[in-house]
C-alpha cells in the first residue's frame, strides 16, 4: 500500500468516492489518526472528526491505555474479536529523572549495551538521553513484562543505573508505560492474519483500522499506511469526480504561514 509519490501529487489525481459531507469519525489522534484526517481533508471531505481520549494529541508521545471493549467503548464483531485476540504487545517504559552529578555528560543519546541482549536483564534501562545542556533532566527507556517487572521495578533499576555511572536521582519527574509494538506470532501470520485484516476486516461495519499493528511501530510507516488506506477506500481515480467537491491541498508553505 506504499508508494513514493508526494502527497500533493497523489491527491491531485484522485477524487472522493463518497459524498464529501459523509460523517467520518477517527478514534485516536496519534500519527495514524492525524494522517488519516489530513488525507481525508485533502481529498475534500468536510465532516471529519478526530476523537482523542487524552488531553493532548500525539499517540505514543503521550500514551494512555484504551478501555476494554466490555466496558462499552468498542463493540467488536466476531472477526474483530478473533483477530485482535491474537495480538501481543511489549511493555515499554519511559522514565524521566532529575539527576545530580551527571552535568559533564554531553547532550545526546546513550545505550546501556550490557542490558540490550540478555533477556535476564529485562527492566534495566536500555537507553538514556539528555536533551538539553542547561537542565539535569534525563530520559530512560526500559522494557517490562507485565508480570514481575513493572513500573516500580523499572524505576528502581533506572535509579541503580544512575548510581553506577556516578549520579544521584533528585526527583522522579514522570514515568509512562506503553503497550508497544503490537504484533502476532509467525504461525498467525502464516495462517493469513494480515490477509484477513486487509481483505475481510477493513471496511466491515464502516470501520477501518490504522496504526502500528497494520504497518510498523514507526511514525513514518504509520502515516504512510493511513494515507494509503484513505486513497484505497475513500477515493477513486476516475478522470471526473463522482461528487461535486472542493479540494484543498495544503503545501508546506501554507502550513508555515498558518503557524
Amino acid at each position: 500500500m506504499y508508494d513514493q509519490k508526494s502527497i500533493e501529487d497523489k491527491f491531485s489525481k484522485i477524487h472522493p468516492c463518497f459524498p464529501v459531507n459523509t460523517r467520518i469519525a477517527i478514534v485516536g489522534a496519534g500519527p495514524s489518526g492525524i494522517s488519516a484526517a489530513y488525507a481525508l481533508c485533502n481529498l475534500g471531505y468536510n465532516n471529519v472528526t478526530v476523537i482523542e481520549k487524552h488531553h493532548s494529541v500525539g499517540g505514543m508521545c503521550e500514551s494512555v491505555d484504551i478501555e476494554d471493549p466490555e466496558n462499552g467503548v468498542l463493540q467488536l464483531s466476531e472477526l474483530e474479536k478473533e483477530l485482535f485476540s491474537q495480538v501481543q504487545t511489549i511493555d515499554y517504559y519511559t522514565t524521566v529523572l532529575k539527576i545530580k552529578g551527571l552535568e559533564h555528560i554531553p547532550v545526546g543519546f546513550y545505550y546501556f549495551e550490557e542490558f540490550m541482549d540478555d533477556p535476564a536483564t529485562i527492566g534495566n534501562p536500555v537507553a538514556m538521553q539528555r536533551f538539553y545542556s542547561d537542565t539535569n533532566v534525563f530520559l530512560f527507556w526500559s522494557y517490562g513484562n507485565s508480570a514481575n517487572v513493572k513500573g516500580s521495578t523499572v524505576l528502581q533499576l533506572a535509579v541503580d543505573a544512575v548510581k553506577r555511572i556516578g549520579g544521584e536521582v533528585e526527583m522522579v519527574v514522570l514515568q509512562r508505560r506503553f503497550k508497544y509494538f503490537p504484533n502476532v506470532n509467525s504461525q498467525d501470520m502464516k495462517d493469513g492474519f494480515y490477509d484477513k485484516i486487509e481483505n475481510k476486516l477493513q471496511g466491515q461495519k464502516n470501520t477501518y483500522y490504522v496504526g502500528g499493528l497494520m504497518a510498523f511501530e514507526l511514525t513514518e510507516r504509520n502515516s504512510s499506511y493511513s494515507m494509503a488506506l484513505i486513497s484505497k477506500h475513500f477515493a477513486n481515480t476516475d478522470p471526473q469526480p463522482g461528487f461535486p467537491y472542493v479540494k484543498v491541498l495544503e503545501t508546506e508553505n501554507d502550513l508555515n504561514t498558518a503557524d
